[in-house]
């Protein structure tokens, strides 16, 4: 659980996969009260790890089915946790995108070149792990950001 809080402290965005052999609470709801991502029991590696650290990359929490009910993720928090590494220049646009405006209206509204726009949008999908506009969307809306 330390080197949780410590690579959390240096590096807030880390994505972190536990693995493994303690398969009962107190242990999976510790780590994920201490940020990881995902958990995997090494009962379960072999079949679980693949799918685990390609959800990981995603941005999305993996939980071995073994312990999934025993830790109690607030998926809110999550996403919370999420776009709290997006720069407030990265929120702006990602809440404009959000709602559905184009990259030239964002650069306009925002007397910016489209060019610089684009940037700011890799960026922030890169922080979130995402790829699409429609992924931009479905965060904000659980966020809370986006009502529908």
């Amino acid at each position: 659980m330390e080197a949780i809080r410590r690579i959390r402290s240096y590096d807030n965005g880390a994505r972190i996969l536990v693995v493994s052999g303690l398969d009962t609470n107190p242990y999976p709801q510790r780590a994920v009260q201490a940020g990881v991502l995902g958990y995997v029991t090494k009962r379960n590696a072999s079949s679980e790890l693949k799918q685990a650290v390609e959800q990981i990359a995603r941005g999305k929490s993996y939980y071995s089915k073994s312990i999934a009910h025993l830790v109690d993720t607030k998926e809110d928090q999550s996403e919370e946790n999420q776009l709290s590494q997006l720069t407030s220049r990265e929120l702006e646009i990602f809440s404009m995108i959000a709602e559905g405006h184009s990259v030239n209206h964002v650069a306009e509204v925002m007397h910016l070149s489209p060019k610089t726009i684009h940037a700011h949008r890799a960026n922030l999908m890169r922080k979130l792990g995402i790829s699409s506009n429609s992924e931009i969307i479905h965060i904000a809306m659980r966020a809370g950001i986006l009502q529908t």
